[in-house]
């Protein structure tokens, strides 16, 4: 086994200095290639055939009341993740939106700017969870960071 020395101790680091945690960046072959949930699920140590896929799915936002739709019949892009590494790289946005407008026929909407015919950037109308909720509820399609598919 081999050990990487380290350069410094983080002890000595100002509690102001810039951390950066990447124990969950580490690079996987299946990361890439197996759906989201079961990527971590099986990186937990769970056997994926001991899963009830359907408690994986977003159908409790069904039960919500979140009042009436602000949209409807579009699909949702949000490129953004928690971390700039898993995020889509803007250059990319437009071939994507285009895509899915083509794709699915649809008016794409979203929370970054894209200048796309049919896309319309809806930030103003998320300005509290709920309103971020309701928008992913009322999509017909929600494609993000960590959708599988290809353009």
């Amino acid at each position: 086994m081999s050990f990487i020395t380290c350069l410094f101790h983080i002890q000595k680091l100002p509690c102001t200095a810039l951390n950066i945690d990447v124990g969950n960046q580490l690079y996987s072959p299946d990361f890439h290639i197996m759906e989201m949930h079961d990527y971590f699920i099986q990186g937990l140590g769970v056997k994926l055939d001991d899963v009830n896929h359907n408690e994986l799915s977003n159908k409790w936002l069904g039960n919500i009341d979140l009042g009436a739709p602000v949209f409807e019949n579009y699909t949702l892009f949000a490129p953004i993740a928690s971390t700039k590494i898993r995020s889509i790289p803007s250059k990319f946005y437009y071939d994507i939106v285009d895509m899915l407008s083509r794709r699915e026929g649809k008016t794409v909407l979203g929370f970054v700017d894209v200048n796309h015919k049919n896309y319309i950037n809806i930030s103003k109308y998320s300005p509290h969870t709920k309103d971020f909720i309701a928008l992913i509820k009322y999509a017909s399609n929600v494609y993000t960071c960590d959708s599988l598919h290809c353009i």
